[in-house]
């Protein structure tokens, strides 16, 4: 419920308030036919939910967590979109944290939903290898590696969306980097620190959720932490290799980063399946390695 919680939000805070919203309002009778539209497109967006539990559980469990579903969602949305924090003046003494300050702001106040929606994908990955796990009863290196898979599959999931807006204000500070006289090499290291954290937190996430499902020994745990931010860490790095590919197409245009994340997801779920550790070592160093090659154009 959490997780489909997550991914539902952003089409909840779609519908709330859309473009062209304020004009409907100004028309008779708007305010209340608003409340009716938004409350139609919220249970349209649940419909899946509401279908899985009908094929589980049968029509009354269905209508009820339907309902419940609805309310809740509307209730988080409405409720977190009316909690504002006093904005304060970043003092930031260096290049580097100043541009990854800004990326930063760039996803938690201009892009609430990317940053929510990509914990989802994280969350449902993390369902997967647990499951993967738990069913299987895996330990050991069998157990990490289940749960890499799951994390290269998540991981490119949960960044497309950042990594999209990330590559973006990127590009609209360009002009602040390059009218100070730094190097390109200050807009690489802001980008590797926002996304390597954003693919760590993304592996955090897998590993936590498949945790939750699957109670392994410390042992295999530990090995399955590891595989899932080492995971996390290469792919965040080589989603720089996505914005740098966008960025030499003209606009930035977030299908093309969803192609090119795609493209690493199945380049790492390939190398982890045929070498194990080996592979996870090479998902590592090959995000290392598009993080540090070439400069960007």
């Amino acid at each position: 419920a959490g997780a489909w919680l997550l991914l539902a939000a952003s089409a909840v805070r779609a519908a709330i308030d859309p473009p062209g919203a304020s004009y409907l309002r100004a028309l008779p009778g708007g305010p209340r036919l608003e409340r009716v539209a938004v409350a139609l497109v919220v249970a349209g967006a649940h419909l899946p939910w509401a279908g899985m539990w009908l094929a589980g559980g049968g029509l009354v469990p269905a209508l009820t967590a339907w309902t419940v579903m609805i309310a809740g969602s509307l209730v988080v949305v409405i409720g977190a979109g009316r909690l504002e924090r006093a904005p304060r003046p970043p003092r930031w003494r260096h290049a580097v944290p100043a541009l990854v300050g800004a990326h930063l702001r760039t996803l938690t106040r201009r892009r609430r939903a990317v940053v929510v929606a990509g914990a989802g994908l994280a969350a449902t990955g993390g369902l997967f290898g647990g499951l993967l796990v738990g069913h299987g009863e895996l330990d050991g290196e069998v157990a990490a590696i289940a749960v890499a898979v799951a994390a290269a599959i998540a991981v490119p999931a949960a960044l497309a969306a950042a990594t999209t807006a990330v590559a973006r204000s990127d590009r609209d500070l360009a002009w602040v980097v390059a009218a100070s006289g730094r190097g390109p090499g200050v807009r690489r290291a802001a980008l590797a620190t926002v996304l390597a954290g954003t693919g760590l937190g993304a592996g955090a996430i897998v590993a936590l959720t498949a945790l939750a499902i699957a109670t392994p020994a410390a042992a295999t745990a530990l090995a399955m932490v590891g595989a899932a931010l080492t995971v996390g860490l290469g792919l965040g790095l080589a989603a720089i290799g996505a914005a740098r590919w966008a960025d030499r197409h003209g606009a930035i245009d977030g299908g093309r980063v969803v192609v090119a994340l795609l493209g690493q997801a199945i380049a790492a779920v390939t190398v982890i399946g045929l070498f194990d550790g080996v592979g996870l070592a090479a998902v590592a160093a090959g995000g290392c390695a598009l993080a540090l090659g070439g400069d960007r154009r």
